[in-house]
């Protein structure tokens, strides 16, 4: 399986926006209040108008209905769409915590180079976790991005007025790994109380940087290259909305309950910066069994860009971005790169696996390419 075809099937929808032409070295992105700009593109948007969710979500977190952080069970009774809204409800009966919640896995996900955002009201009661937050498609944790989140412990004053906004990750960069995991995070007060009124919260993510964003305003930005490396490497990623009950602090279960987390809407963009498609190839490489590969070229037009959702520390490109090379396993979610004109001047060791412009190319050809069009210079 070629690079390109491994990220176009990562999630198995049409709304799957992992795309491979991020330019990593972007340092500047539209404002996220001009969305429309034509640097920006729709790819999911849900309104919660029609009766019943769509197709595009699944019941419970993305593992299942049941969580061993909680006792929470995930019920369907309890995710209801209303007046154009989605409501996740806590309630409680014969012991046992009712709640709702629901994700995108396999259905709706991204990477670097996108903005998700939602517009909530928050579930008002001690013990309850509202969340709406996003995790690897592969179900690996670390890594995490909790777009946000409000909760309220017993007698902690004020809870309800500040927005809570989290990254979890391995500083080591390898998802899964929590040993070395990390957790980097603040709050921040919109105004007023979140319980009684909707605010919008997003977050964008690109190759560089991931920045959180309330009511259209940047509130904080992470810039860490272990943690983009941490978040890129488990990417895609796929969302959820959920309302959690009794991980942090208790709700009293001798009343009865029935607050709602409720969503408006929900909008994923895809950041789009697409290369010239004159003279502009694109070159993957993997090693064809379990022992490393290496390899380095040369491009007669330059430009050589990495496509970037993970910082490999095996890849480099010369400062004059003409020659780049690296060190590649058999992994299918390895970089790849753009290049403009030919290549020339390709080497490589052991054994490896080379498509350029999906196509499979043998690194023998390359090397007689390369030697011939030397030639010529």
């Amino acid at each position: 399986m070629d690079r390109r075809h491994f990220l176009s099937v990562c999630g198995t929808s049409a709304y799957s926006i992992f795309r491979p032409y991020l330019n990593p070295s972007q340092t500047e992105t539209p404002p996220v209040a001009d969305r429309t700009s034509g640097d920006w593109d729709l790819a999911f948007e849900d309104t919660f108008e029609n009766p019943g969710l769509g197709t595009e979500w699944g019941i419970g977190w993305g593992w299942g209905r049941r969580t061993s952080s909680s006792p929470t069970v995930i019920t369907t009774e309890n995710i209801t769409t209303s007046e154009s809204h989605l409501n996740l409800t806590g309630t409680h009966r014969e012991g046992t915590i009712h709640s709702g919640a629901v994700n995108t896995r396999d259905e709706v996900t991204f990477g670097p180079g996108s903005y998700l955002e939602a517009r909530i009201k928050f579930a008002d009661r001690p013990g309850f976790l509202n969340a709406f937050w996003s995790k690897p498609n592969s179900e690996t944790w670390p890594p995490e991005i909790d777009v946000v989140e409000l909760w309220q412990e017993n007698g902690s004053p004020d809870a309800t007025s500040f927005s809570r906004h989290h990254l979890h990750y391995s500083r080591s960069t390898t998802p899964g790994d929590d040993m070395t995991y990390h957790d980097d995070g603040f709050h921040y007060q919109p105004g007023g109380d979140l319980t009684e009124s909707f605010h919008t919260y997003g977050v964008e993510w690109q190759p560089n940087r991931i920045v959180h964003f309330v009511d259209g305003q940047p509130i904080q930005e992470w810039t860490n290259p272990r943690l983009l490396a941490a978040m890129g490497a488990g990417a895609p990623f796929y969302m959820m909305f959920s309302l959690d009950i009794n991980r942090i602090g208790e709700a009293d279960m001798s009343i009865p309950w029935g607050e709602a987390m409720v969503i408006d809407w929900v909008r994923l963009w895809q950041y789009h910066l697409e290369r010239p498609a004159e003279d502009t190839h694109y070159l993957w490489i993997r090693s064809t069994d379990d022992e490393l590969a290496t390899f380095t070229f040369r491009a007669t037009g330059g430009n050589i860009e990495l496509d970037v959702h993970q910082n490999n520390p095996g890849y480099w490109i010369a400062p004059d971005r003409f020659s780049a090379g690296g060190a590649v396993t058999r992994s299918e979610s390895l970089p790849g790169f753009w290049y403009d004109g030919e290549i020339i001047n390709f080497n490589y060791g052991g054994s490896p696996e080379v498509f350029i412009d999906d196509v499979p190319i043998n690194p023998e050809q390359l090397i007689r390419e390369s030697d011939s069009s030397s030639s010529t210079m």
